[in-house]
């Protein structure tokens, strides 16, 4: 599954309204550009790659369920996100996998 259609799926979102489906598009893209200002160094984050990394697939999801409507449980989201990006901000793990 792409990571468009996993992201509208957490989101509980079935329109393909273009308003509604641009700013899920939208926020996939804050998301991947926020963990990159961060220095998350992963090809996954460029503007238009398909994410594979799981960590890196969570973290945008949260994001966009935090910042995506109104919910209660937004505040939730956004402060897990925060911790999961102070995560990957520090995990050698983004600098450079294929690194020996």
């Amino acid at each position: 599954m792409k990571l468009f259609d996993e992201v509208k799926a957490a989101l509980r979102v079935s329109t393909e309204d273009a308003g509604i489906t641009g700013e899920i598009r939208d926020l996939i893209g804050g998301a991947k550009r926020e963990l990159r200002r961060v220095g998350a160094v992963s090809p996954d984050l460029a503007a238009d790659a398909e994410v594979t990394d799981e960590i890196l697939k969570r973290a945008i999801i949260l994001y966009a369920k935090g910042h995506f409507g109104f919910s209660e449980d937004q505040e939730k989201y956004l402060e897990i996100y925060e911790k999961l990006k102070g995560y990957i901000a520090i995990s050698y793990g983004y600098e450079d996998e294929a690194a020996p």
